[in-house]
Order: structure tokens, then C-alpha cells, then sequence
């Protein structure tokens, strides 16, 4: 199994109308997969959290977090 990377369209949709300061959070193979989950979330201007992206990592290299934030970069600013 490869890296996987979720998001939700409404957040897609808040991301591109707000600006947000995105924090990251990383858990240590806590789940039934055995793999690392990065959670990128932020907090709006009206204080509520903001859940951007869920990615499930296979290994904790630089490139499975570049290309998963590369992929997060992807759904900002799209048409």
C-alpha cells in the first residue's frame, strides 16, 4: 500500500476562501495499518478548526511528505 490522501470538498471549498495558517500533526503508527497519519488542520478567522487533509504514510521519508503536501498544494486555488 501506497501513501493515501483525503480531504473533504467543503474543505477544499473554506481553504480557498479563507486564509489560514496550516499546522501539521503526525501520529506514530497508531492505527490498524501500522502507518503514520499526518493531520493538516488550521483554525479559521471565526475560531473554528479546520480539518484540510488526512494523509495515511507509509514510510516517514521527506518524499512522502512533500508529496503529500504537494498534493494538499494541488487542491488550493483550483477552478
Amino acid at each position: 500500500m501506497k501513501d493515501i490522501f483525503w480531504t473533504h470538498s467543503d474543505s477544499v471549498k473554506l481553504l480557498n476562501l479563507v486564509n489560514v495558517v496550516l499546522t501539521m500533526d503526525n501520529t506514530y503508527k497508531t492505527n490498524a495499518y501500522k502507518m503514520s497519519l499526518l493531520e493538516v488542520f488550521g483554525v479559521t478567522s471565526m475560531g473554528l478548526t479546520l480539518f484540510a487533509a488526512f494523509i495515511l504514510l507509509t514510510y516517514e521519508h521527506e518524499n512522502n511528505f512533500v508529496g503529500s503536501l504537494r498534493d494538499l498544494k494541488g487542491c488550493l486555488y483550483e477552478n
